[in-house]
């Protein structure tokens, strides 16, 4: 097998567990060594840290050439020998451990993930701590990111004072909810040209939507749904669901709408209307949740108030970010996605 990090996994099937494929484990390869990790967490300062034990001798191992390395690993751990009656198989992760790509939110692998897949209550003291989610991106930019985003809200709030954000006013138009989209949708602009930018995308003239809609997929945008807490009849939101390659622009009518009325205001200004404005600052929120997260404070202290976030997108485990490995100067690093 290839040089790399892999998670292996059991298939629990027919054998009457509701969830059947589960995580049993971290592995590197490299040179025919085999390692096993463990996982580790602790609260430093305030911060919580996730990482990867740095191993024992006893769990390293070399493999053989042309050896099944899946019952070598049975072999050599007694926890996973016992899994042998099950289907496992070892998934290779994109990444390294202590890799992440810029501006592109992906949970960690960690027990505090683990648990939340199996089920179990968050840890009381979770709520009162940052993440490693922190530490992915550069506070100046994500807090103007959240600062834009907190004055589109207010403003959106202000016009919900005067017009009830409810079905049957949602075709309501006017020259406030004109400019929230207009701001909106620029700083749509603005995020998805910086993500491409700092992945290396490379691009002659000016971005378009051909361009941006290759974010879709990498940051599952449309397997978000949001909902403005304070407004429940405007019900779950997901503004990037229909986006698609074929129709770039069209496809997200919202966007559509502001690209008409940002090149002819005065016939199409009844395009202007609360429904896109709605859908226009729903979809600031959530790309800027698929670039940072929301387990970070910041979040927390800004915006949790204004949204919910009623669905995430399913993760597979070779997406997930994997921790560094615990010891002296060891640190996150940046790689660029490949968008080709």
């Amino acid at each position: 097998m290839d040089d790399g990090f892999y998670f292996l996994m059991c298939n629990y099937n027919n054998k009457g567990y509701k969830k059947t494929v589960k995580y049993e484990g971290i592995f590197s390869i490299k040179d025919n060594v085999v390692t096993r990790y463990s996982l580790g967490d602790q609260v430093i300062k305030n911060s919580r840290v996730y990482y990867l034990l740095p191993p024992t001798a006893e769990q390293s191992f070399i493999v053989p050439s042309h050896q099944n390395i899946i019952k070598e690993i049975s072999s050599h751990f007694e926890d996973i020998k016992y899994r042998e009656q099950f289907v496992l198989k070892l998934q290779k992760s994109t990444l390294n451990a202590g890799e992440y790509y810029s501006n592109i939110y992906r949970p960690f692998i960690s027990n505090d993930f683990l648990e939340k897949q199996r089920g179990l209550p968050e840890r009381i003291d979770i709520s009162h701590t940052f993440f490693p989610d922190d530490v992915l991106f550069d506070d100046r930019e994500y807090l103007s990111r959240l600062n834009q985003l907190e004055l589109l809200v207010d403003e959106l709030d202000s016009i919900f004072k005067n017009i009830e954000p409810v079905k049957m006013n949602m075709k309501s138009y006017g020259h406030r909810i004109r400019n929230i989209m207009m701001l909106a949708c620029t700083e749509i602009d603005s995020m998805c040209k910086n993500i491409l930018e700092v992945n290396g995308y490379q691009h002659e003239g000016m971005y378009k939507t051909n361009d941006y809609v290759k974010l879709k997929d990498v940051l599952k945008l449309d397997k978000y749904c949001i909902n403005y807490i304070r407004y429940p009849e405007i019900g779950d939101i997901s503004p990037f669901r229909l986006w698609n390659a074929i129709k770039p622009t069209k496809s997200l009518k919202w966007y559509d709408d502001y690209n008409a009325i940002k090149h002819d205001r005065i016939t199409q200004f009844r395009l202007a209307t609360l429904e896109n404005a709605i859908s226009s600052v729903a979809a600031v929120a959530l790309l800027i949740i698929a670039q940072y997260g929301v387990n970070n404070n910041y979040w927390k202290e800004k915006l949790h108030k204004y949204f919910f976030i009623s669905k995430f997108p399913s993760w597979r485990y070779s997406d997930l970010y994997i921790p560094i490995i615990w010891e002296k100067g060891a640190s996150l690093k940046s790689v660029k996605y490949n968008f080709l």
